[in-house]
């Protein structure tokens, strides 16, 4: 997968020849090679990587999950022809592990819907399950995985999303292994393990294709079962409680309103669009706004495809280009600084998250060693936003942030990667405070999330500024 810098070996197979010859199509090209992060590409990255002399505390990984299908259809017509039956798709792949995580499930399910005359060894394993993180998911939803039409549904992880978040779970076993991260002969993990998504299908499965692959084979089984979050920022009970976060949420979808409809420039767009898919059909149906156009085409590019098409034409790739740059660019405007509506919002909305985890680091909890939370797009985005990482694209599939927690000298440390790149020299609250080894002392990440984060909203606490009546 692409993590760190992009692999350029991989192009959506059906236009890969007009990439290679077309420079005015080189933005969508980039961007293409990021968010689709095809599973055949390695994933690398800079996990792991520290002078020696220090000890790895603890790791908290937030994730997108993995490539799916479009959120809805949006009377968008032919959809991508994508095989979601992990069985058939995993004979055709030479994907071991994939392949061993098809099977796995295909015995899991069938076990879990017997109720009687199990064998003694089928009545642990079934016990087991219903303990473990797998216990998270929904069989009867797995079993259409298997077994079912193959066609995918909407908004489902594809398999292309399954892999990426096995390779990567791969790739952090590999890593962090020489540290001792997880004991190989311990009994289980629960003790150690704080696992948390979102409820959606796409993100339980995307962490249980992750744990699927850092753990040897079977350990999944010593997880503990994951906390489910009804929120997307992962905020449970009180902390969930901020009007001024939801009032600042409305202005930004406001302003997002507002900007395409004053902007000639996407005005545009859209009539070229609907130009090629309707042409002249009475009552042809409205376009949805540009982040789900950008969600139905990138369907068919990230899996090869041909564009969609309408009587007379098809979708050019210069027009999904323009779609990608305006989509991207309207979240660097609406992030331009500190002080924007969105940026706002992204503190407020994020806190609950970077408190529970600098809390985690700092109270040494031996049940956070290993954190994952399962979430979206719009839990990344906020989340880099409150860090202070500038970069607002819209972000990969199965893109990771991830929290290393480093110990030396009984004084503890923190490094901050995205996607493999160590960010942590551009962490706000870190920027110039690093160490000589490029670590950031723990108390620049408790300063931020006990008083500098308030700042902006003149208060002195998270629920003063959730309740200040002007944003």
């Amino acid at each position: 997968m692409i993590s760190g810098e992009n692999n350029e070996e991989w192009l959506p197979i059906y236009y890969a020849n007009m990439f290679n010859n077309n420079t005015l199509i080189s933005y969508l090209k980039e961007r293409l090679l990021g968010y689709c992060n095809p599973p055949e590409v390695p994933t690398t990255g800079k996990e792991g990587l520290v002078v020696p002399g220090y000890s790895l505390e603890s790791v908290h990984i937030l994730i997108r999950h993995g490539d799916r299908t479009p959120l809805e259809s949006n009377g968008m017509g032919s959809s991508a022809d994508i095989n979601c039956n992990l069985m058939i798709v995993s004979e055709t792949l030479p994907d071991k592990m994939f392949e061993l995580l098809a099977t796995d499930f295909n015995e899991w399910k069938e076990l879990l819907r017997k109720e009687d005359e199990l064998m003694l060894s089928d009545m642990k394993l079934k016990s087991s399950l219903q303990k473990s993180a797998v216990s998270t998911l929904n069989m009867n939803y797995v079993s259409a995985l298997l077994t079912d039409s193959n066609k995918c549904r909407t908004s489902q992880l594809t398999p292309s999303g399954w892999r990426q978040h096995l390779a990567i779970g791969d790739f952090l076993r590999k890593v962090y292994t020489p540290h001792k991260l997880f004991n190989p002969q311990a009994i289980d993990h629960k003790d150690i393990m704080n696992l948390q998504t979102t409820s959606f299908s796409r993100t339980m499965q995307s962490a249980i294709a992750l744990l699927y692959g850092l753990l040897p084979e079977d350990q999944i089984l010593k997880t503990p079962p994951m906390k489910i979050a009804r929120a997307l920022n992962f905020c449970y009970g009180a902390s969930c409680n901020c009007p001024a976060a939801q009032q600042l949420l409305n202005t930004v979808s406001s302003e997002k309103a507002k900007h395409k409809t004053d902007n000639s420039y996407t005005r545009e767009i859209s009539k070229g669009i609907k130009k090629v898919l309707y042409d002249k059909t009475p009552n042809s149906p409205k376009l949805p706004h540009f982040f789900a156009l950008l969600d139905h085409f990138t369907s068919f590019l990230c899996h090869g495809e041909k564009l969609p098409c309408g009587p007379t034409k098809c979708i050019e790739l210069d027009q999904v280009q323009q779609v990608f740059q305006y989509v991207d660019k309207l979240e660097q405007d609406l992030k331009a600084h500190e002080d924007t509506t969105s940026m706002k919002h992204a503190r407020l909305f994020m806190y609950p998250l970077l408190k529970d985890i600098a809390d985690a680091i700092a109270l040494n909890k031996t049940d956070h060693r290993f954190s994952l939370y399962s979430g979206h797009d719009l839990t990344i985005t906020p989340f880099l936003a409150i860090l202070g990482l500038s970069d607002f694209r819209w972000p990969n599939y199965a893109s990771r942030i991830v929290i290393e927690a480093w110990s030396k000298a009984k004084m503890v440390f923190i490094r901050v990667l995205y996607n493999g790149d160590d960010m942590t020299s551009n962490v706000s609250f870190c920027r110039n405070k690093l160490n000589q080894d490029g670590l950031c002392p723990l108390n620049k990440l408790l300063d931020f999330v006990n008083k500098q984060n308030f700042v902006l909203f003149e208060s002195k606490s998270y629920k003063e500024a959730c309740f200040a009546t002007q944003m």
